[in-house]
C-alpha cells in the first residue's frame, strides 16, 4: 500500500496540524502524536517529549511553527509547536518530527 493517508483518516486518533512559515502558504494535513521512545527506553525520560508522525507530502522543515488541534482526549496536544529534526521514515511514504511546545 503506498497511500498512507487512509492510516491518518480517523479523528479518534488523529490530530489536525496547521503548518505556518513566513512567506509560505499554510498547510493542513493530519497527523498522530506519539511519543519518542528512546529516552523511555534508555530510562532518561524526564518529561514525555513528543513527535509528530505524518503521511510524506506536506512540505514540514526544521524550524517550522505548527499548530495541532484534536478533539475529546486528543485536545490535550492542542496548541502551537515548532517542528524538530523532520525525517523520512519506512522507506519515505512516512516522515516524523520532534515537537516543541510553544508557550
Amino acid at each position: 500500500m503506498d497511500d498512507l493517508a487512509a492510516f491518518f483518516d480517523d479523528p479518534a486518533f488523529v490530530v489536525t496540524v496547521t503548518r505556518t512559515r513566513p512567506g509560505a502558504t499554510g498547510v493542513n494535513f493530519p497527523a498522530i502524536v506519539g511519543v519518542v521512545e528512546d529516552d523511555g527506553l534508555e530510562g532518561r525520560a524526564l518529561v514525555a517529549r513528543r513527535r509528530l508522525l505524518y503521511a510524506t507530502g506536506p512540505d514540514l522543515i526544521e524550524g517550522d511553527i505548527v499548530n495541532l488541534v484534536g478533539l475529546g482526549v486528543l485536545a490535550t496536544y492542542n496548541g502551537q509547536y515548532r517542528a524538530l529534526e523532520p525525517m523520512l521514515r519506512n522507506d519515505g511514504l512516512e516522515s516524523e518530527c520532534k515537537l516543541q511546545r510553544l508557550a
